[in-house]
């Protein structure tokens, strides 16, 4: 890590501090425990005079309208540009679609009128005398023609709009990868972490769940040696070592500079034991060389935080679990795990 223990320490302590005063703004304001309305209150309680404050103070009205005013202090103060992006597409899709919709809805209004037109020239085409209903066929002709040509618009229209929606599908596509990718590792931010386990919450067969935080050892010291893009080369050979070694439904995260949180799913803590070991076990045996050297780096060890959740269980508070984990691993030694029940 880039900190001492007594540091580290102080960090969990402080984080764990503002996350229960965050849980109590939501509680106060009747606000959902969702990512957005968790970001603010989080924002605001770790510095309570920012520019929050006065966003905060103003809020009032029913809770839905609250929930409303939240949402909107998110996007313009909290949220990333990727999620920005994400914003961005839903109302150029909104508006496509309301586009389409009225294309849709003049293509009927057209058809309607037709139809009454239809109504009015029937009793002259029954009963009328030659040369008038030759003149109303003249007329339904050139009506019908009309409708035939605005009919085809429509369709040109719709075909394009339907062009557009693809083109849009795939944007919207690459702004959640994006948006849900850490740019160093590939895998999981943290963002993408909580969309991953709302879908986890909605299928009970992948619990129990159980939480691995795990944290390269006195990876300051690659830094300070080998300097930062090196310290970049350790964290990408890292994640990918983890990654490769997870069942394919597993997730991994990067949780922060050199942590990373994995979550096991239809995993027993004591299973979870298990894989945590065969993961310490494979980092230790790596050997990573300098680019452009054949020079190889001192060795790589990480420490492992272990917890479990169930079904009805916090995520939070089992992060909270696995981090207090992986401080006893650091103050055991490092490169060691740790398993809190």
């Amino acid at each position: 890590m880039a900190m001492n223990d007594a540091e580290y320490k102080e960090m969990v302590k402080v984080s764990g501090r503002i996350s229960r005063q965050a849980l109590t703004v939501l509680r106060s304001l009747q606000l959902p425990n969702i990512p957005p309305c968790y970001h603010v209150a989080y924002e605001f309680c770790e510095d309570s005079d920012g520019p929050l404050k006065k966003k905060i103070d103003a809020l009032e009205g029913s809770p839905s309208d609250v929930l409303r005013d939240v949402q909107h202090i998110y996007f313009d103060l909290v949220a990333s540009p990727q999620e920005m992006e994400l914003l961005k597409f839903s109302r150029r899709f909104h508006q496509l679609a309301k586009v389409t919709a009225t294309s849709v809805q003049d293509g009927q209004t057209q058809l309607k009128e037709y139809a009454s037109y239809l109504q009015k020239i029937k009793p002259y085409l029954i009963n009328g005398s030659s040369e008038k209903v030759l003149d109303v066929t003249t007329l339904l002709i050139k009506e019908t023609e009309a409708v035939h040509q605005y009919a085809k618009e429509l369709e040109e229209r719709l075909n394009e709009a339907g062009q557009k929606i693809e083109i849009l599908q795939k944007e919207h596509s690459r702004y959640r990868e994006q948006a849900n990718r850490d740019p160093l590792t590939s895998v999981l931010n943290r963002a993408g972490l909580e969309e991953a386990f709302d879908n986890i919450k909605a299928d009970p067969d992948c619990f129990p769940v159980s939480v691995l935080l795990t944290d390269i050892d006195q990876f300051k010291q690659f830094n300070d040696e080998y300097g930062h893009l090196v310290g970049d080369s350790v964290i990408r050979v890292v994640s990918s070592t983890l990654r490769k070694n997870l069942k394919g439904v597993d997730i991994i995260c990067r949780f922060g500079g050199e942590e990373f949180l994995i979550l096991l799913l239809n995993t027993s803590h004591k299973n979870a034991l298990v894989v945590a070991e065969k993961l310490r076990a494979l980092i230790e045996k790596l050997r990573i060389k300098k680019r452009n050297s054949n020079e190889y780096l001192k060795q790589t060890t990480i420490s492992i935080g272990v917890s479990e959740l169930c079904k009805d269980g916090s995520l939070i508070e089992a992060i909270d679990q696995a981090d207090q984990a992986l401080f006893d691993a650091k103050h055991e030694g490092r490169n060691c795990i740790v398993g809190k029940q």
